[in-house]
């Protein structure tokens, strides 16, 4: 349902490229699971963020984040328009508590005969959200210290390489009670009430910071 909660906010959000998710009921199985389109094809493949970055040695005065950018930049990507969706990326999973953007879950697409990059790899894998591991994490913690697998090991610290304004717009979040609903079709995930606290928390979290 994380991933059916990612898409929704992506879809009214209109900003970036991402992997629409649905749920689905396999046959005499009661439990929900998800599917979705491949953004890949016979001449489009995925290229990962991890896989890029060792592909050319860092220099000590670059940090990784800045080491893909530029890279992404060699190959034929505008700055700014990498910059634009790493950055959209990161508020809408600080949002959503996405602990696993790992650098693996973020690449860009290229095209399978010139080796020519074509753009960022849409949006995809955002399941590991929502206080998954500890829904009763919004009742105790003020949810700054969360712990991620991405280019910071804190979600927060992520937050600093956010510079650019509107990128997403608070007026077309999802709201509470629209996500509660969509929660309330799997009878296994009974903690919506503390997990749906910890959503308006981290929208109340970046407007504090004016990242929105």
């Amino acid at each position: 349902m994380n991933e059916v909660v990612a898409t929704i906010l992506h879809h009214k959000q209109q900003k970036q490229p991402y992997v629409a998710y649905a749920p689905i009921h396999l046959d005499n199985d009661n439990q929900y699971y998800c599917i979705c389109e491949s953004f890949t094809s016979d001449t489009v493949e995925l290229i990962s963020a991890y896989d890029l970055i060792e592909s050319q040695e860092r220099s000590n005065d670059r940090s990784i984040y800045e080491h893909f950018i530029w890279l992404c930049t060699q190959y034929g990507l505008s700055e700014e328009g990498v910059r634009s969706f790493l950055e959209y990326q990161m508020l809408t999973d600080f949002i959503l508590t996405n602990t696993d953007r790992h650098l693996r879950n973020i690449g860009v697409l290229r095209d399978t005969n010139p080796l020519r990059f074509i753009a960022m790899a849409p949006i995809f894998d955002s399941g590991n959200s929502m206080f998954y591991h500890d829904p009763l994490l919004p009742l105790r913690d003020d949810l700054t210290k969360i712990e991620v697998n991405s280019f910071k090991t804190k979600e927060i610290d992520l937050l600093k390489y956010v510079q650019h304004e509107n990128l997403v717009d608070v007026s077309k979040l999802p709201s509470c009670e629209e996500l509660r609903s969509i929660y309330a079709k799997d009878s296994l995930i009974t903690y919506s009430d503390a997990i749906l606290l910890g959503y308006q928390k981290k929208i109340d979290i970046l407007t504090s910071l004016g990242k929105l």
